[in-house]
């Protein structure tokens, strides 16, 4: 046991972001709807001081919109119905990001070996006058001494198979097999070129993360849980009195792909195909501390479908949970310009959106795969 409490699982560090200049489109102050938002959407420069409104849209594309919905004390709600509902399914200093598309072609993207920043990324392999949305991709092995194929697999070398995606990807060889404990919760999404990666689970039902006994917490009963908690939710000390590590955790804080953080609150990176040519990249933003569980996130996305588009999570296609934390980037690319939609592991929590790569680069963190939407 005392194995278990050396290092935190390292694939969902937080990382670090410095502080930034807002840096914005033209945003509309519109109710809600899917109808294209006219005006100009090229960068501005705004204020520092300004705040982040409740409910925000940027027009990316005809048939793109992004909504800013940021839950804060003095968030007015009671002027629209439909922000208000989405905004009762948040937590304190939260922003919820979701960007409908229609008719958007997805593919899956990113080196043949290694990792690269997103951002660099999207800017080397610009093409002329395009226009995309591009987010991180796939869980992937950063570094663990502890690493372990499976429950009750053997070690994992993580210099070996550092920056390797966890389950099979299109875009590179350089892969770890999903853990089998973690099988059944793990989908293939494709683009529409045929692209591909694999991640979990999939939100489009309920994810069982009952808490088990603590006697029960390294077997796979307790797959979906970080830390060795009592049936009420409460950690367990650690009785070897480490400091650093003062609480249990269990033995899945060591396996590829970092789904025993489900039931923590993190910052979470969702990509949805709803179904009729209509897909929608998800991202909830803030403290880790004031974070989003996987069924809060699942609960929240649902209220966005029915609010804005008369659907529920069941009726989707798939609702597919990629990496999250400090590996969150959404960017959208347009005529040779990178805004940053929403990120992760930013210092001092959300800003407000778009902003200026420039403030934000020093802390993207490198990642193996990425999903890039040709908006239209």
């Amino acid at each position: 046991m005392k194995a278990l409490n050396l290092l935190l699982f390292a694939a969902i560090s937080l990382g670090g972001f410095g502080e930034a200049a807002p840096y914005a489109a033209n945003l509309e102050e519109t109710l809600p709807s899917l109808e294209p938002v006219t005006g100009e959407t090229l960068p501005v420069l705004l204020p520092r001081d300004d705040k982040i409104p409740a409910f925000k849209t940027v027009s990316l594309a005809p048939q793109a919109t992004s909504y800013h919905f940021y839950k804060s004390s003095d968030s007015q709600t009671d002027k629209d119905p439909a922000v208000a509902a989405v905004l009762s399914k948040m937590k304190q200093d939260g922003l919820f990001t979701a960007v409908v598309m229609r008719g958007a072609k997805t593919s899956i993207v990113g080196p043949p070996e290694g990792k690269v920043r997103p951002d660099k990324f999207v800017m080397s392999q610009q093409k002329k006058g395009e226009n995309a949305l591009v987010t991180n991709g796939g869980f992937f092995i950063v570094s663990d001494p502890l690493l372990k194929a499976d429950l009750n697999g053997p070690p994992l070398d993580p210099k070996k198979y550092r920056a390797f995606a966890v389950g099979p990807t299109s875009v590179s060889k350089n892969s770890v097999a999903v853990p089998g404990v973690y099988a059944d919760l793990y989908e293939k999404i494709s683009g529409d070129d045929g692209s591909f990666l694999t991640s979990g689970p999939d939100l489009k039902k309920p994810v069982d993360t009952k808490i088990p006994d603590p006697k029960l917490a390294n077997t796979k009963a307790g797959r979906l849980q970080y830390w060795v908690k009592t049936p009420d939710g409460k950690m367990v000390p650690n009785p070897a009195k480490d400091r650093n590590n003062p609480y249990l955790q269990t033995v899945f804080t060591h396996l590829p792909g970092g789904l025993c953080t489900v039931n923590e609150p993190n910052e979470r990176n969702v990509l949805v195909y709803v179904g009729g040519g209509i897909k929608i990249a998800v991202t909830y933003n803030s403290q880790r501390s004031k974070g989003m569980r996987i069924n809060e996130l699942r609960t929240l996305i649902d209220q966005f479908l029915k609010s804005y588009l008369k659907k529920s999570i069941d009726d989707t296609q798939i609702a597919l949970n990629l990496d999250g934390g400090g590996s969150i980037f959404m960017g959208w690319l347009k005529d040779g310009k990178l805004s940053i939609l929403a990120a992760g592991s930013v210092s001092g929590g959300p800003k407000l959106y778009p902003q200026n790569p420039k403030g934000l680069a020093s802390g993207f963190r490198e990642v193996p795969n990425m999903v890039k939407h040709d908006l239209v």
